[in-house]
């Protein structure tokens, strides 16, 4: 038998966490080859990229129960069912398909159109056969990314509070802000930062300086109180510029609050416009593969006169 499609691995991989434990992605793929009969040629096969085939169809699928929150991430490479997980399990039996999926509105989020503001990117959902063979082509790209930028921000969730300060500083310096030189950007130490977990040099004597405060959160939204705190750390230290970035998200009054700042500029980044921003400037990720997509030159073809 041939590789078989994502969705049929959907039940199956559910199935596996149902004892609570965190799982290895790894761990999965001889277990689950076994209970399709895989052949040796077939876990051979791989895609362009150069990933087996069958655990690159099992990984979209823990992707996909991810995004219905069926499953966690708890560190990286690792799931673990969740409460809501367990309750679809026994609600549906066992048998379930990408339709059933659709009942979680975060699924629905996650293939679909992602709301305004929140930083996520937004997918056009439209039948396939509505589309051009380039618009499914960019539709389906849109969707990876997608995926990607998710699995982005589980990672970055997953980072010790030091380690995610240097990737904000990281990524500022990847955003062409920070002058050239080894102290362009830095972190600053635990003790008696004042609110400040990170500085920017915008020019080589450091005259001009961005300052930044990063909160590693898994859930929920930081307030006005937070995004105030930041901005009279920013007084202290004399400076109008600077940028909090969280995993989470931000409150509509704490957005409100910073549009209506006079003195100071700053600037609010959400967990998926952290991840949006890593995924397109190269942070923490690297090209899987290239597709070349080629068009006739009709200049070559013309007769000379």
């Amino acid at each position: 038998m041939a590789v078989p499609p994502f969705h049929a691995f959907l039940a199956p991989c559910l199935e596996l966490h149902l004892d609570g434990r965190e799982h290895a992605f790894r761990d999965l793929l001889p277990v689950l080859a076994e209970r399709f009969q895989l052949t040796a040629e077939e876990m051979a096969e791989t895609i362009p990229s150069g990933q087996e085939k069958y655990a690159n169809r099992i990984q979209w699928a823990l992707s996909y129960l991810r995004a219905a929150e069926l499953l966690e991430s708890p560190r990286r490479a690792f799931n673990r069912i969740t409460e809501r997980g367990r309750q679809f399990w026994k609600e549906t039996g066992g048998s379930f398909g990408l339709s059933e999926l659709e009942r979680f509105e975060e699924f629905v989020a996650f293939k679909t159109v992602r709301p305004e503001g929140t930083g996520r990117r937004r997918i056009q959902r439209l039948p396939p056969e509505e589309l051009t063979p380039s618009e499914r082509i960019r539709q389906d790209w849109e969707r990876l990314t997608a995926a990607l930028e998710e699995e982005v921000l589980e990672a970055v969730k997953a980072l010790s509070p030091r380690r995610f300060e240097r990737l904000v500083v990281d990524l500022m310096l990847k955003l062409g802000y920070g002058a050239s030189g080894e102290r362009a950007g830095e972190v600053t130490r635990y003790s008696g930062d004042e609110g400040i977990d990170g500085v920017i040099s915008e020019d080589k004597l450091g005259l001009d300086k961005i300052y930044l405060q990063a909160k590693r959160h898994t859930a929920g939204s930081l307030g006005r109180p937070e995004v105030q705190a930041f901005v009279g750390a920013l007084v202290g230290k004399g400076a109008s510029k600077g940028v909090f970035l969280t995993t989470a998200g931000f409150s509509e009054e704490a957005r409100r609050y910073v549009r209506d700042l006079k003195e100071q500029k700053v600037v609010l980044i959400d967990g998926p416009t952290l991840a949006r921003l890593m995924v397109e400037n190269g942070l923490g990720v690297s090209v899987a593969e290239t597709l070349e997509i080629k068009r006739i030159d009709r200049d070559y073809f013309e007769e000379e006169s």
